[in-house]
């Protein structure tokens, strides 16, 4: 699963996350992106040290 990325100079979407039809939330907090799926009840956390 890639996050989201972008472009700060251009703020435009480099990449996006494609989930399955029940990941519907993507969110940055203390120092990750968290992805939650509610249909399978599942919260991922991508360490921001992982992104390149």
């Amino acid at each position: 699963m890639s996050p989201p990325r972008i472009d700060p100079r251009t703020n435009r979407v480099t990449r996006q996350y494609v989930g399955g039809d029940g990941a519907d939330a993507i969110r940055w907090g203390a120092g990750a992106v968290w992805v939650g799926d509610h249909k399978i009840g599942q919260l991922w956390k991508i360490d921001a040290n992982r992104i390149p």
